[in-house]
């Protein structure tokens, strides 16, 4: 394990984001576990932040889906 301390791994891509609401982030977490089990990686994102589009960049993602 002290190899991933000099060198961790990158983490994989999530271009494809679950937008949720800020007062209920867990409201998203049927849809997401849906998506994992057909093999998609997805993130989350706030509602408050779906719209920012330099957040969503650095983020790398490039998909949102909407309750």
């Amino acid at each position: 394990m002290a190899e991933f301390d000099r060198t961790p791994p990158e983490p994989a891509p999530r271009t494809t984001a679950i937008v949720v609401p800020d007062l209920f982030p867990t409201w998203g977490n049927d849809r997401f576990f849906k998506l994992a089990a057909e093999g998609k990686r997805v993130a989350f994102v706030l509602q408050s932040r779906a719209s920012d589009a330099n957040h969503l960049k650095q983020r790398g993602i490039t998909e949102l889906i909407r309750l």
